[in-house]
């Protein structure tokens, strides 16, 4: 795949120039002014490297190669100016995180050498990049699978809340929809440093003593200290760590943070698992929904709208039942797997929960000590049983 180089100059001559030169190597792609650039960058998107001209018309090269920084910050940015801008491209060189600094005329060994250098510094970002995300989406699983199996019922709700704060985050223009959906799957990971007695209370919807109460409002503040110390994480340790805050500013942390000061995906957290909540205490989604809506102060009117305006959606299932060895991941399950030796019975996977490949091992490792009711009950959402006849 061959690099994509940006040009933007407002000498028609000079950019059919770089055209005839660059383009049998890279993909050239040229602009007459920092406008055009920008609608360039963003069609083409990724751009390796952007090289600008200081002066043009309206916006100049400082700042036409600052939005470039703004909006493409992986993209190289190297700028061309005339001997009379030298001083002040200097100093933009060292305020503006450019790359390189070439004068005009440019010898073609100068440029080429600056060219060289400059995409090898994107390929090494790129590849580091690349790991980061890598590394992170493997702590992620494994985070998730930790909690699946230590915690069966608590990720048994983290698996149905997730279409609703899918949902949610789409209707609601969310900016950062990879962060909240992350805090969602991550949400209840301090539920692990809390005592049995609470977790199970807090599942079956029972009142908890003013102790426990107390206990069980720290998990946020556990899960999002576990957070903070994964690179790229920070705004998903936000999000965990205020999902137990009402939209009036009361609950946790007592902070004097509210309304659109608390973050979004923590506002949507907020309404899927209380919704959840309701649903598990075998409430209809409409009777949930009711009850959320009584709850003066509590959660944002825009989040409840957009649950709302999607429940007919997410209200259509299709039910099936699979024998053991027919489960596949994405399947999600419409009955807790139980396994049963003698008179002990043991929860594997609660209801709701996707089943992932590790959790199906999980089970079957669980079927050679254990008697496991079959067929099993699965739920299966239309659209994906359409799109599956589409396919």
């Amino acid at each position: 795949m061959k690099h994509k180089i940006l040009i933007v100059d407002d000498d028609e001559k000079l950019l059919k120039s770089f055209e005839r030169v660059l383009g049998q190597r890279f993909e050239t792609h040229t602009a007459p002014d920092g406008a055009s650039g920008l609608r360039v960058l963003a069609e083409e998107a990724p751009i390796s490297l952007v090289i600008s001209d200081y002066r043009m018309p309206g916006m100049n090269g400082v700042e036409f190669l600052a939005k470039v920084l703004e909006r493409s910050p992986q993209t190289v940015r190297i700028m061309l100016t005339g001997y009379a801008d030298a001083d002040t491209a200097i100093t933009a060189v060292n305020e503006g995180n450019l790359f390189r600094l070439l004068t005009k005329p440019c010898p073609p060994k100068v440029l080429a050498k600056a060219l060289a250098d400059g995409l090898r510094i994107y390929e090494l970002q790129s590849a580091e990049r690349e790991l980061l995300e890598q590394t992170l989406k493997a702590n992620i699983h494994l985070l998730c699978d930790v909690l699946s199996i230590l915690k069966p019922g608590v990720y048994g709700r983290v698996s149905r809340i997730l279409p609703y704060v899918r949902g949610m985050s789409r209707a609601m223009g969310d900016p950062a929809p990879w962060e909240t959906e992350t805090a969602a799957m991550l949400s209840m990971l301090g539920f692990i440093c809390l005592p049995e007695a609470i977790v199970s209370r807090v599942l079956e919807n029972q009142a908890l003593t003013e102790g426990q109460l107390t206990r069980f409002l720290e998990h946020p503040l556990m899960a999002a200290k576990l957070l903070r110390g994964i690179p790229r994480m920070a705004g998903v340790a936000d999000i965990v760590l205020y999902q137990e805050k009402r939209y009036d500013g009361s609950g946790t942390p007592e902070d004097g943070l509210a309304g659109d000061d608390i973050p979004l995906g923590a506002r949507i957290l907020k309404v899927a698992v209380d919704f959840d909540a309701f649903i598990s205490n075998r409430a209809s989604k409409a009777e949930a929904l009711v009850f959320l809506q009584q709850r003066k102060g509590w959660y944002d009117m825009k989040a409840l709208g957009a649950l709302d305006s999607m429940l007919g959606e997410e209200a259509k299932f299709i039910f099936r039942e699979v024998r053991l060895l027919a489960l596949e991941p994405g399947q999600v399950l419409s009955e807790d797997v139980t396994g049963r030796r003698g008179t002990r019975e043991v929860l594997l996977v609660s209801r709701g929960q996707e089943l992932s490949e590790s959790l199906i091992e999980f089970i079957y490792e669980h079927a050679k000590h254990y008697t496991i009711s079959e067929p099993i009950k699965i739920v299966i959402p239309v659209a994906q049983t359409q799109e599956a006849g589409g396919a």
